[in-house]
């Protein structure tokens, strides 16, 4: 985590939850109730789920690459199951009954989802990575309650358990975590169940 952001969050933190803030990897869901989440985005949606009769959240990063990259609609499966594995983990943590209409009880908060048209990389699409989010949340009944979406920056955030606060801090974009979020993408999209259509 950059130290400066540390410092700044711990002047408002008092105790040591946010220096021992979890990374969440693109690619991978944290599911918390006492340690801080924490991730860097770009073009990638971080969908920020509390639930607010509990302690618990659960945080994950959604991207749609580009047309470019492959068949769309295996991307899109892919970003769907993203989703739900974030919504699945913070049900069975939280003892939420997916067979209710709970999902009015847990709130999200999204952060992300960089434009990075104007920096002549296309290997993902932050406004399609956004909407396809934003629409997957409405079917589940899942109210958006803050966000932090498009521009040309990279955010840190950090995700506190309980409250479900999140800070959000904006950088400018480089091109070394350009290559890294490319790798991450390039991870998550390794798949062996993956269906060739023919």
């Amino acid at each position: 985590m950059n130290q400066n952001f540390l410092s700044l969050l711990n002047k408002r933190q008092p105790d040591d939850t946010v220096s021992k803030a979890i990374e969440v990897p693109l690619g991978g869901t944290c599911v918390s109730r006492k340690e801080a989440l924490y991730c860097v985005v770009g073009a990638s949606v971080a969908v920020c789920l509390v639930d607010t009769e509990s302690a618990w959240c659960s945080l994950r990063q959604v991207m749609l690459p580009s047309l470019a990259r492959g068949h769309r609609q295996d991307a899109m499966m892919q970003a769907d199951a993203a989703i739900e594995d974030a919504v699945t983990q913070l049900f069975a943590h939280a003892g939420i009954d997916a067979g209710t209409l709970a999902t009015r009880r847990v709130k999200a908060k999204l952060f992300g989802g960089s434009d990075l048209k104007a920096t002549g990389i296309s290997y993902s699409d932050g406004e399609q990575s956004t909407s396809f989010v934003r629409s997957w949340l409405s079917t589940r009944h899942i109210a958006v309650t803050a966000e932090s979406l498009g521009g040309h920056q990279r955010r840190e955030i950090v995700l506190l358990p309980g409250n479900g606060v999140v800070y959000c801090r904006k950088l400018e974009l480089d091109d070394g975590f350009l290559d890294a979020e490319r790798s991450g993408l390039l991870a998550d999209r390794k798949d062996e169940s993956r269906i060739e259509l023919f």
